[in-house]
């Protein structure tokens, strides 16, 4: 449980042990863009970017889609409290969980991203709230809906009705 808490330690056994991962690099609160090109150079890794803390689960505080340093700074900026965190490179796809005890794979779970499914009636932000409280009575994390890529990849607002049987994928980060 520590060791899958702390992400930069779980990559580090991972590349130890000869999986790939991808590329990374740590950052501080005060680092300058200077610091950050440098930083990204060094490492090589390419926008767009995934900003995560060091610690922590259930996907808090985790931004996808940075395109630009400019874009990461800011966020780096209105986030100054979180003050262990790294940048990934994104990589598109499906999303696996994969559990290990000693040396030893014993799951693989197939994480699929959270998205409600229209109705042609509600709104989306009340398919989300009621997809939200069947997940909370069902001891399931809540959605984290990003309204910023639900803008970006379908063009909906959380006022818009979605159409029946339509799949909006509500965040790209899978818990």
């Amino acid at each position: 449980t520590h060791l899958a808490g702390d992400k930069i330690s779980s990559k580090l056994v991972l590349v130890s042990n000869n999986v790939p991962v991808s590329k990374f690099t740590i950052l501080k609160v005060d680092h300058t863009i200077e610091d950050i090109n440098f930083l990204t150079r060094r490492h090589n890794v390419n926008y767009p970017v995934v900003y995560k803390p060091i610690i922590g689960t259930w996907g808090n505080f985790i931004k996808t889609n940075i395109n630009t340093v400019e874009e990461l700074h800011k966020y780096i900026n209105a986030n100054k409290k979180i003050r262990n965190f790294y940048i990934e490179q994104q990589y598109y796809g499906e999303n696996y969980r994969i559990f290990a005890i000693d040396d030893k794979v014993i799951d693989i779970i197939h994480r699929k991203f959270p998205q409600v499914i229209g109705d042609g009636i509600n709104k989306l932000s009340t398919l989300i709230t009621n997809n939200s409280n069947y997940r909370l009575a069902n001891n399931h994390p809540i959605l984290k809906p990003d309204y910023d890529f639900i803008l970006k990849k379908y063009y909906y607002t959380y006022d818009t009705i979605i159409p029946k049987d339509e799949i909006i994928i509500v965040t790209d980060i899978v818990n």
